[in-house]
């Protein structure tokens, strides 16, 4: 076991490297690999850690990160890597304190849970051996490494259903009823929506541009009037009314990001195949309501109460481990990023450049996969 002295001295040691990297390099330089990211009482989580994670990511994205905003995108995935690793780091030392285990029969029944699923998806794999060889080939993980993994998930499960989440509780008809009041949008699909976008095209200077843009809209500057100095594109304020349906034909996933936007959201720099997007949702004309009484509404809604709850409860649970754990960020904060042109962008085009746009998720910061259970089902508690 690593001393916190031992720890402390090689954070030390570590710490006084990347400030000299990034005096060398004006701040732009990340620590070396071997470097320390993060403390979390008796382990840590290296540079190493976070940029393989980041990797890995990006090459199972089904496009290239688009260079003008790559540093953008790294910074944000692993800083969205790292918070997922101290939420992760805490909760298996905790379950290691409390003698917690996974035993093999469920670390394989997990692994088989995993198969089913990627077969209902559509794959063809016959046993264990063509389950891994599909993970080596799409993801570069190893058998080794999927199973640590699951043990790890198998872990966590048992301390959350164990020790913060309770037995099934009741959802009683009155607090069903006012979700359905308060969340009746969930329950309605959209038919029309209004939106505005700001569309670049990629460029030496795209990076700076999404400079002045994000600092434009923290100051709260009109996203029309952002839209008519900088979008490349030739309607009129960046301002769209489209059906769904005529949405859906656009590449993936930008239909499913515009479905799922509330009105007044912006979602910002979104690298795409034709350029980089910036939009904001300024109505919704909804559909048709599924009733209160449709039994799958009530599950559904049944469902969301109790998962609000759990996750609740496990981020106190996990900011109590804070209290006891020591936590240590070394993180540096974002690079600078150089002044923008005030110049705007002029389109030339005399039609729309950017017919059918794509929504990137890394562009976003992508989604990080969790390893917390499935809290809209019980499972056993540990004798």
């Amino acid at each position: 076991m690593i001393s916190r002295h031992a720890i402390r001295a090689t954070v030390a040691v570590a710490v006084l490297l990347s400030l000299r990297a990034v005096s060398a390099q004006q701040a732009a330089a990340i620590p070396v690999p071997g470097g320390i990211a993060a403390i979390v009482h008796e382990e840590v989580i290296t540079w190493g850690e976070l940029n393989r994670r980041v990797n890995d990511y990006l090459r199972s994205q089904p496009e290239p990160i688009n260079p003008a905003i790559a540093d953008i995108v790294r910074d944000r995935l692993r800083r969205q890597f790292l918070d997922y690793l101290i939420r992760q780091s805490l909760l298996l030392q905790e379950a290691r304190r409390l003698g917690i285990t996974a035993e093999e029969p469920e670390i394989a029944a997990r692994i088989n849970e995993d198969i089913k699923s990627l077969r209902k998806q559509g794959h063809d794999i016959r046993d264990e051996d063509e389950f891994y060889t599909l993970l080596m080939q799409s993801r570069g993980t190893t058998r080794e490494e999927h199973r640590e993994q699951t043990r790890k998930s198998v872990l966590i499960e048992k301390l959350l259903w164990t020790r913060v989440f309770p037995p099934r509780e009741l959802v009683s008809p009155g607090e069903r009823r006012e979700y359905y009041r308060t969340h009746k949008s969930e329950f309605q699909s959209p038919s029309e929506l209004t939106f505005r976008q700001i569309f670049l095209r990629r460029g030496e200077d795209s990076l700076e541009i999404i400079s002045v843009i994000d600092r434009a809209l923290d100051r709260g500057v009109p996203f029309a009037e952002l839209a008519e100095k900088f979008s490349e594109s030739p309607v009129p304020g960046g301002l769209w009314i489209k059906k769904v349906d005529e949405i859906e034909k656009w590449p993936a996933p930008l239909p499913e990001k515009l479905k799922s936007m509330k009105p007044g959201e912006v979602a910002r720099a979104i690298d795409t195949s034709r350029g980089i997007h910036y939009v904001k949702m300024e109505e919704i004309a909804m559909g048709e309501t599924r009733p209160f009484e449709d039994e799958e509404v009530q599950e559904l809604i049944e469902n969301r109460i109790r998962y609000a709850r759990h996750r609740e409860r496990e981020r106190r649970f996990i900011d109590g481990l804070r209290e006891v754990f020591h936590v240590e960020v070394l993180l540096p904060d974002p690079a600078p990023i150089a002044a923008a042109p005030s110049a705007p962008v002029s389109p030339d085009a005399t039609s729309d450049p950017n017919p059918t746009p794509a929504d990137d998720a890394g562009a976003e910061g992508g989604v990080i996969q969790d390893v917390s259970p499935d809290t809209t089902r019980p499972k056993k508690k540990d004798r």
